[in-house]
């Protein structure tokens, strides 16, 4: 959920939830909709991007055999981050 101070605007979106715990899922998402916004994006699409790219990154991490236990997968999330800043 987003709030949009200069609009007066609330945001939601919602994806899949995800039964566990990962490091850095916070960072990732909050650079995600920064770099979304400083690209020009919406504060609604910035989120919706922040999310999914967010998921993705722990998809990445459970297909992992290891599961890195020190944080989530992100480098091979990175060409869908890139696909969602592009469409």
């Amino acid at each position: 959920m987003a709030y949009d101070a200069s609009s007066k605007e609330f945001f939601e979106y919602y994806n899949e939830k995800v039964e566990k715990s990962y490091h850095g899922t916070g960072d990732i998402f909050a650079s995600a909709c920064v770099g979304a916004m400083m690209r020009g994006l919406s504060l609604n699409d910035s989120l919706k991007i922040a999310v999914d790219f967010t998921l993705a990154c722990i998809k990445k991490t459970e297909d992992d055999q290891t599961h890195r236990w020190y944080g989530v997968n992100f480098e091979e999330a990175i060409p869908s981050l890139v696909d969602m800043l592009n469409k």
